[in-house]
């Protein structure tokens, strides 16, 4: 309509026979057309929302995320939009809305939501996970005496996996850490009671692992579920203490550092704390945060290793808590489930915030999962999948893991939509 009145407007403002115009105008029919065009006017008010008001996707790969979505003006969807509805409210003060091609909204909720139906895979936990080129994979594990070699391909839009080789490594409790070119395997069991200190290399064209020979002669210590931490700036694997058969905890401090086509490794100054299954995360340029995690004379301590010094300092104290799942989301380190040393059975969400400047520090936010919708599981494996416009939102998957009352090995995933912040 408004396009209408600026077309009617311009033939007759600027019509080259200015005379015969204003004999128009003074004509019986100059009445009608004024009021014609006054009305056209009226209904281009009405109906021209302005493009500040306007909200257009098209073609999104992304999540909209949100506890609500308020539009003022009219909605357009079209294109491939993905997310879920959890728990949330869409708001129009217009009906306009137009909806195309689309799969689902994604809303932010403080609930765990089951998809196990949508996955098939053996039952088993203390898997590897890692994320490459933008697609998210878990793999390995161990399960009802079963040492798992398959890699599987987590699709978070539709919700389903694929396994990718059922036939890759042998490996539980191992560290895994992915790189712009490559992805690491470090240790962890080749069978139920092996640890072995062998690192590989993935080929992600065939998704199958290749074992290679740290240079400088130096050799890793064989240990298993150690705190790992991965410097995606260097290229480079902190793997804290871990444990060996017997359950003999260890205190080493390993790093691996991918440079050129080698891959160099060197024993840095050890922890004065010993354990595994604890927390480990890469913080900014220098500070790798570990826990005690099993080691039960160590399970809340939280410490950090400054990579340019090579010192261990002390950061403060958590929850007694071991055999996590565990994802890092920018300087956030999320964990769930698993052992809590003073209350049995862990069933919290809990985020940990750290920071280098101005002084190295650690803020405790534990996060309300609403009643019993995610089971108290361990050796549970977590990814988090950033909605593909800022990792300041998106989705944690918890896979697998082994329920703590039962003793049964689970094929459960759950989802919950978070807003990181800064």
């Amino acid at each position: 309509s408004l396009f209408l009145f600026r077309v009617v407007a311009i033939t007759i403002f600027h019509s080259k026979k200015q005379q015969r115009m204003n004999a128009f105008f003074s004509s019986s029919r100059s009445l009608f057309m004024q009021f014609l065009i006054l009305i056209l006017l009226l209904l281009s008010l009405l109906t021209f929302v302005p493009t500040s008001h306007q909200t257009i996707i098209s073609n999104a790969n992304s999540y909209l995320i949100g506890s609500s979505l308020k539009i003022q003006g009219d909605l357009y969807v079209g294109g491939s939009v993905h997310s879920e509805l959890l728990n949330a409210s869409l708001s129009l003060s217009r009906q306009n809305t137009r909806l195309a091609n689309v799969e689902h909204f994604l809303y932010l909720s403080n609930e765990f939501h089951n998809l196990t139906n949508t996955h098939q895979f053996q039952p088993r936990a203390d898997m590897f996970s890692f994320s490459f080129q933008g697609r998210h994979y878990f793999g390995g594990g161990r399960g009802n005496g079963i040492q798992y070699s398959d890699i599987i391909e987590l699709d978070p839009r539709t919700k389903t996996t694929t396994v990718r080789n059922a036939k890759s490594i042998v490996r539980s409790g191992a560290s895994v850490c992915s790189f712009d070119s490559h992805v690491l395997l470090f240790a962890g069991f080749t069978f139920a009671t092996s640890e072995t200190a062998s690192v590989s290399a993935l080929d992600i064209e065939t998704f199958t692992w290749s074992e290679i020979t740290p240079t400088g002669g130096k050799v890793p210590s064989a240990v298993i579920s150690g705190m790992t931490a991965c410097d995606s700036a260097t290229n480079s694997m902190y793997v804290f203490g871990g444990k060996s058969s017997g359950s003999v905890f260890h205190n080493d401090t390993q790093k691996f550092q991918i440079s050129g086509d080698e891959l160099l490794f060197e024993h840095l100054n050890p922890s004065n704390i010993s354990g595994s299954n604890g927390i480990g995360a890469f913080i900014d340029s220098r500070m790798v945060v570990y826990t005690g995690g099993e080691h039960g004379g160590s399970a809340g301590i939280v410490q950090y290793f400054d990579s340019i010094s090579d010192q261990h300092f002390f950061l403060g104290n958590i929850r007694r808590v071991s055999h996590c799942a565990i994802a890092q989301v920018k300087n956030w380190v999320y964990f769930l489930g698993g052992i809590d040393y003073d209350r049995g059975k862990n069933t919290d969400l809990t985020r940990l915030r750290f920071s280098v400047s101005p002084v190295p520090s650690m803020q405790l936010d534990q996060l309300i999962i609403s009643g019993t919708s995610y089971s108290s599981y361990w050796l549970a494996t977590a990814i988090f999948v950033p909605s593909g416009v800022t990792e300041s939102f998106g989705e944690l998957f918890v896979l697998g893991g082994q329920n703590q009352g039962s003793m049964e090995w689970v094929s459960d995933v759950y989802s919950i939509a978070l807003s990181v912040g800064v």
